[in-house]
């Protein structure tokens, strides 16, 4: 992730309801899947039946965190500041949004990080935590990092056991400080301890939109795209299922997300491990 001089870590939101105090979109789980997810594990609804729910995370105070940003890389806000090569910024722009993204009856967060340029392109980054052993446990896997039109669409929401994050996009950053963009709704939850969009079509928690640049790439006879940049990460599903993949982003690490067509058209993001381990 590149040095940059400023970050304001912004918190996905909902209104408090008046049920008890509750944030939108608590409650047990039972809200309609808006995708199948093939291969992957649904959480068990008798496991999570036989828990009392818990949403003791929206009570955690979020202006003393510490977010990984990965490869053992942290930001220490307290206060709700911190400082890393130069002063970074916490504020709470939006509150966070609440589900019960793993069907185990505690309820689980989603946070933003947004890191401030001074130009129009400011990466963007969604943290999902999960409530384990009494504390909000960070996901390793940063979802829909992404910079030029951010997160325009206004603050994600839960939906059941999901929550839907709008956001912008365009091809090119030019055509965001034009405002030609427009609206998409990405759908995540958690399967298997990973991040995952469930809509618009299962697979990796990105928004994959196409830039210049971007060329179809070779879709490999062996292995499968994967929702996360870690060979224990469930398949977006086998080649075969795809019509297209179109590289959008590599990582230093050698993997390379692709936007991958499916035979019906919908559009689903992967990730492809480098090819000595795929």
């Amino acid at each position: 992730m590149r040095a940059l001089a400023l970050v304001i870590v912004v918190m996905a939101t909902g209104v408090l309801t008046a049920c008890s105090g509750a944030a939108p979109g608590i409650g047990p789980p039972g809200a309609t899947e808006t995708e199948p997810i093939g291969q992957q594990t649904e959480p068990s609804a008798s496991t999570a039946a036989e828990q009392p729910f818990n949403d003791a995370i929206t009570s955690h105070d979020w202006n003393n965190t510490v977010f990984n940003k990965g490869k053992d890389s942290e930001i220490a806000f307290e206060d709700g500041r911190a400082n890393e090569f130069n002063s970074y910024i916490y504020t709470e722009l939006w509150d966070p949004v609440y589900a019960d993204l793993d069907g185990d009856n505690d309820v689980d967060a989603l946070t933003i990080v947004q890191q401030l340029t001074g130009g129009t392109s400011n990466p963007t980054s969604f943290y999902v935590w999960l409530w384990q052993d009494g504390a909000p446990m960070q996901l390793s896997q940063q979802i829909m990092v992404r910079a030029g039109c951010d997160v325009g669409g206004g603050p994600p929401r839960a939906v059941g056991g999901t929550i839907e994050i709008p956001i912008w996009t365009a091809k090119e950053i030019s055509l965001c400080v034009d405002g030609r963009v427009f609206e998409s709704v990405i759908t995540i939850a958690v399967r298997d301890g990973f991040p995952v969009a469930t809509a618009p079509a299962f697979g990796a928690a990105e928004a994959c939109e196409l830039g210049p640049g971007n060329t179809p790439v070779a879709m490999p006879e062996t292995g499968v795209p994967l929702v996360a940049r870690d060979l224990a990460a469930p398949p977006v599903g086998i080649w075969t299922d795809f019509s297209e993949a179109v590289g959008i982003d590599h990582d230093t690490d050698g993997w390379t997300l692709v936007r991958l067509t499916r035979h019906d058209d919908t559009v689903s993001c992967g990730w492809i491990p480098p090819p000595a381990t795929s």
